[in-house]
């Protein structure tokens, strides 16, 4: 056996022989994963003959076409109100099943919905996952490891697809390789005064390339850093952001927007809406009217720990000042919510200034924020917890 056999044939062996596992792990077809023990079994005998060019190029091309599929990764924590109706809308999308997958990740067991999960699994190729940490970061890197698509989406358990999304975004990395990230337009749901402001977005086809920097103030116009179920990203990025991911409490969707901006390769920034965005009433989390305020509070710090952790990472970038202004918001909000009026994580306000005078509602949240309780917890309750 040759000792240089190329780092892309090792790679192609090991795809191979895991997905011939997953199959026969998920009991899938067994035809499938004869396929795959005939195609391993073609590559030991092009290793053992050195017959390693015409013929290996040949089995990648196979490896490719039998491999290529979209992974859909559903998150739920505690909720279960939604889940079944999210799952519904991905298997009624129109992308054939053997280029469709489907993670379920959440953290808990339900004897109605797992039975239904189970039901459906036999005919769609679902795997289910449990994962406690609260952490939305968690439970996306869970299901990235599971996966074996070659793009991967999201879906929030409380968010619905469009019939057409799925396809549209499988031709879409089909047919361009050089595309990584791609956002979708969204239709709010639960609350029209939200949906009347961002139908506001209106833009056409942003494709953005090497110009990424020279044409940021153009995408930081457009949504394409909200709504994790209107993203998709190559799975090869993700698995390169491993050590990040799973640190991330809930601004996930922030977080795969600013590492696509950093990688090599395109991101499309489509104004078409194929996606349904839920605005969740806040006692869907919470078992009382005493837990919504601690509820909120525990959000707002976990939003503000991530913007934190992503400033400190992306600091000096050409998008820096976005994340500058998720860092004020979300500490503004927390004074706000702080009885003493101080946090865990203070920063110097001065330093956000040519922020702060730029934004009505900065400053409006700014002098709030110096407020006592006692007048701050009125703006709380009319605001921030109904």
């Amino acid at each position: 056996m040759k000792n240089n056999f190329r780092a892309d044939h090792i790679i192609a062996l090991k795809k191979l022989a895991y997905m011939c596992n997953f199959y026969r792990i998920h009991k899938q077809s067994n035809s499938v994963c004869l396929q795959r023990i005939l195609l391993t079994q073609l590559v030991i005998n092009i290793i053992v003959n050195r017959e390693e060019n015409i013929k290996f190029k040949v089995l990648l091309i196979i490896v490719k076409v039998m491999s290529n599929k979209t992974s859909v990764i559903i998150t739920a924590h505690n909720r279960k109100k939604y889940i079944l109706e999210a799952l519904s809308s991905v298997i009624n999308n129109n992308l054939p099943k053997d280029k469709l997958e489907i993670i379920i990740v959440k953290n808990y067991k339900d004897d109605v919905i797992d039975s239904e999960i189970e039901r459906l699994s036999k005919q769609y190729n679902i795997i289910s996952l449990i994962e406690n940490d609260f952490r939305l970061g968690a439970k996306i890197s869970k299901g990235i490891k599971s996966s074996s698509g070659d793009v991967i989406t999201f879906l929030e358990d409380d968010d619905i697809y469009f019939p057409a999304r799925l396809s549209n975004i499988f031709q879409i990395f089909e047919k361009d390789n050089n595309i990584i990230f791609y956002h979708n337009m969204f239709e709010i749901v639960g609350d029209k005064r939200i949906n009347e402001i961002v139908s506001d977005y209106k833009h056409s086809t942003i494709l953005a390339c090497n110009d990424k920097r020279e044409i940021w103030k153009q995408i930081a116009k457009t949504e394409a850093k909200f709504n994790l179920s209107s993203m998709a990203i190559r799975a090869s990025i993700l698995r390169s952001w491993m050590d990040l991911i799973p640190r991330i409490n809930l601004a996930v969707d922030n977080t795969l927007f600013y590492i696509s901006l950093t990688e090599k390769g395109c991101l499309m920034i489509d104004p078409r809406i194929l996606t349904k965005f839920r605005v969740s009433d806040k006692k869907d989390y919470t078992k009382n009217e005493r837990e919504l305020y601690p509820f909120v509070q525990f959000m707002t710090e976990k939003f503000y720990e991530d913007f934190i952790l992503l400033h400190s990472i992306f600091r000096d970038s050409y998008f820096d000042y976005s994340l500058r202004e998720g860092l004020l918001f979300w500490h503004l909000k927390y004074r706000i919510l702080s009885e003493k009026n101080t946090t865990n994580y203070n920063i110097n306000i001065t330093k956000f200034l040519d922020i702060l005078f730029r934004n009505k509602l900065f400053i409006i949240l700014y002098f709030i924020s110096l407020l006592p309780y006692g007048i701050r917890k009125y703006f709380i309750n009319r605001y921030f917890i109904r």
